[in-house]
C-alpha cells in the first residue's frame, strides 16, 4: 500500500489471512491449554480473530460509528478479510481511494492496541474516546501521505461531507527557462520517462547552440525498463552523438 505506517499494513494482513497470534491460535498449537483461550473482554467467548475484530460488542459498535460516520451502510461479513474487500472497492479517484482505506487500517490498529492495553494493563476505553482517537490518526497518516491535506482530527470529527468532494490540489510545475551555453560551446537537454514502474519507456534529446539553434535531436523508444534506466541511457545517447 504505502500510504500508512508498515505496522498497520502487516497487521491487518495478519488480520485478514487469520494469521494474528491471539489465543485462538496458540491454543491451537499447544502454547496455551484450551481452558485460557477466552477473549479479554467477555469472558463467554473464545479469542479468535473475527471476534476480536468484529463480532466482539465493542468493534460492533467502532465500525457501526464509522459506517455512520461516513455515511454510507455496508453488511458485516464474516471475515476480515470479505469487509476490507468490500470497503475498498467503493470509491474512485487516487485520493478518494486511499483516504478511505485509511480508516480500516486505522480502526483495525487501534481495537488490537486497545485489546493489548487491556490484557497487559488493564486499560480501559470508551468507544468516544477511541473513535476521536482514530479520527486523530488518519488525519496525521493523511498529512504524512499528502502535505497538502488541511484537515485535523478534530475536523474531520464534525463530519466527513467535505472529504468526500476534497482532491490535492493539482501542483504546477516551476516554469523552467532555457540558458544559453557559454562562449562556443553546445547544450544537451535530454530526458527518459517510463509509464510505469517499470514500464514502457522512450527516451529523447536536443543540442542547441549559443544562439538556441537546433542543431541535433533524437528520440526513440526503448522498451520496459525503470525511469531511471531511460534517464541514463538518454545522457549515454547524448554523449555518443557528441563525440
Amino acid at each position: 500500500m504505502g500510504f500508512t505506517p508498515p505496522k498497520a499494513e502487516i497487521l491487518l494482513w495478519f488480520v485478514c489471512r487469520n494469521r494474528l497470534c491471539c489465543r485462538d491460535w496458540l491454543s491451537n498449537i499447544g502454547i496455551i491449554p484450551q481452558s485460557q483461550n477466552v477473549c479479554p473482554f467477555h469472558l463467554r467467548y473464545e479469542e479468535t480473530i473475527p471476534h476480536l475484530f468484529l463480532q466482539y460488542e465493542f468493534s460492533w459498535k467502532v465500525w457501526s460509528w464509522f459506517l455512520k460516520w461516513r455515511e454510507c451502510s455496508f453488511y458485516i461479513p464474516g471475515t476480515m478479510w470479505k469487509f476490507f474487500y468490500q470497503c475498498s472497492s467503493t470509491d474512485l479517484g487516487n485520493f478518494q481511494t486511499v483516504f478511505w482505506m485509511n480508516p480500516f487500517f486505522a480502526i483495525t490498529w487501534s481495537l488490537r492496541l486497545k485489546r493489548n492495553g487491556r490484557v497487559f494493563n488493564s486499560n480501559e476505553s470508551s468507544i468516544v474516546a477511541l473513535c476521536s482517537l482514530i479520527l486523530h490518526r488518519l488525519s496525521i497518516w493523511m498529512k504524512a501521505n499528502n502535505v497538502d491535506f488541511p484537515f485535523s482530527g478534530l475536523d474531520l470529527l464534525v463530519s466527513s461531507e467535505y472529504i468526500k468532494s476534497w482532491t490535492n490540489v493539482s501542483k504546477q510545475r516551476p516554469l523552467a527557462l532555457w540558458s544559453a551555453p557559454l562562449g562556443s560551446s553546445l547544450e544537451w537537454n535530454v530526458d527518459g520517462s517510463s509509464r510505469g514502474k517499470p514500464g514502457e519507456s522512450g527516451m529523447g534529446g536536443v543540442v542547441r547552440n549559443v544562439d538556441g539553434s537546433f542543431l541535433c535531436v533524437f528520440s526513440c523508444a526503448l522498451g520496459v525498463m525503470e525511469s531511471n534506466r531511460a534517464e541514463l541511457l538518454a545522457i549515454v545517447n547524448a554523449l555518443k552523438l557528441s563525440i
